[in-house]
C-alpha cells in the first residue's frame, strides 16, 4: 500500500499557529460563586433567657456592611484591604453574628420594659497575612451595655480576638466560625459580671458549655 504524504502550503502554517495560540489564550471557565456562613446555629441555647436584657443588634463600620470576605497582606501592602474573588458571606458579618448570638442568648427582647440593652459595634473582621504562609483572623467588637431606666448607667468593653488560620479563604471562614463561638461565650460572661457587680443588679443564671 502506498502512503500518500500531503504537504501543507507554507502560507497556511501561520494561520494554524495563530488559531492554536488563540485557543490557549481563551479564559478558563469562570469559578462558580460560593457563599458561606458560620454553619448551623446550636440546636439548644447555651444560656437561659437573660431576664430584662434586650439585644439591639450589630452596628458595623461601612466597609463591613457588604458580604465580601476581606484579607490584608501585612508583609506586602498593609494599607490595602483585599477581597476574595468568587467567595462571599451569605449576609454581612454583623448579620451572621447576630443570628447565632440570638440563639445563644435564647429569645431576647421579651421584656416589655427592658432593664438593660445591649448594642454591639463591629470594627474589625478580616484575615491578616503576616507572611504568605501565616494568617490570622481578627475580630474587634465593642459591646455597650446600657440601663434605660438609669441614664448614667452604661458600661462598654472592647473584645479583640484572633485565631490562627490556614492561609486561604476556606481557612478564613473556619477561623471566623471559631471566633464567633469564642466571642459569644466571652460576651455572655462579661454581661453576667457587669450586671452582678452593679447595685440593684438582676440575678442571672447562665449555664456554661
Amino acid at each position: 500500500m502506498r502512503t500518500i504524504h500531503r504537504t501543507i502550503p507554507w502560507f497556511i502554517l501561520p494561520l494554524l499557529a495563530g488559531s492554536f495560540a488563540a485557543c490557549s489564550l481563551l479564559p478558563s471557565r469562570a469559578p462558580v460563586p460560593v457563599t458561606y456562613d458560620f454553619g448551623p446555629a446550636p440546636k439548644q441555647p447555651v444560656a437561659p433567657p437573660l431576664s430584662g436584657l434586650v439585644f439591639l443588634g450589630f452596628r458595623s463600620v461601612p466597609w463591613l456592611s457588604g458580604t465580601s470576605i476581606h484579607y490584608r497582606l501585612l508583609y506586602r501592602q498593609a494599607q490595602e484591604l483585599r477581597r476574595y474573588g468568587g467567595k462571599t458571606w451569605l449576609a454581612p458579618p454583623g448579620s451572621l453574628m447576630s443570628r447565632r448570638l440570638e440563639v445563644e442568648l435564647a429569645e431576647l427582647g421579651v421584656a416589655s420594659r427592658p432593664r438593660y440593652t445591649l448594642t454591639l459595634h463591629l470594627v474589625t473582621f478580616e484575615q491578616d497575612f503576616s507572611t504568605p504562609q501565616k494568617a490570622d483572623d481578627r475580630l474587634d467588637v465593642i459591646a455597650v451595655l446600657h440601663r434605660p431606666l438609669q441614664a448614667d448607667w452604661e458600661v462598654s468593653h472592647d473584645f479583640r480576638l484572633t485565631e490562627s488560620t490556614a492561609p486561604s479563604a476556606e481557612g478564613a471562614i473556619r477561623g471566623f466560625a471559631t471566633l464567633d463561638d469564642r466571642f459569644n461565650r466571652e460576651l455572655i460572661q462579661w454581661i453576667e459580671r457587669e450586671i452582678k457587680r452593679r447595685p440593684n443588679a438582676v440575678t442571672l443564671s447562665i449555664r456554661r458549655r
